[in-house]
């Protein structure tokens, strides 16, 4: 199993086919009702916001708005954020975030660098943790 140091601790590398397996596995056991024991977020919106945060990690969608521009924040909405609290499938996000998953195990040979190896360390990280919230 690959592992990097991140603050002195060592990390699964999410992309080795075993640690992938293991979350798969873990996304598996989670279901619309399954109670959070942490936090307000339902699965649904634990789900969506995992896959995002993958996508954005991985180079899949655009970064937010510079620093510089969040001073406008409040008088002009970005597209994204008018649509952050409309209702979404759970399966349709389940399967999402699965699929990032497995692409990024398949892409795991053209991502060799330290940098690289980092970025999948902390996205094991966060989905583990947010898995964990929900108890699985």
């Amino acid at each position: 199993m690959e592992t990097q140091r991140i603050n002195s601790q060592l990390v699964p590398v999410l992309f080795s086919e075993t640690h992938a397996e293991l979350l798969l596995k873990r996304l598996d056991q989670l279901f619309p009702y399954t109670p959070t024991q942490a936090g307000t977020k339902n699965a649904t919106q634990m789900l969506s916001d995992c896959a995002e945060k993958l996508e954005l990690a991985f180079g899949k969608t655009i970064p937010p708005r510079p620093f510089s521009q969040l001073s406008m924040g409040r008088f002009f909405k970005s597209e994204q954020s008018l649509h952050s609290n409309i209702p979404k499938d759970f399966h349709q996000e389940k399967l999402r975030l699965m699929r990032l998953i497995r692409h990024f195990v398949m892409d795991a040979p053209a991502r060799s660098t330290s940098h690289q190896m980092e970025c999948e360390a902390l996205a094991y990280q966060y989905l583990d943790t947010h898995l964990t919230h929900f108890g699985v």
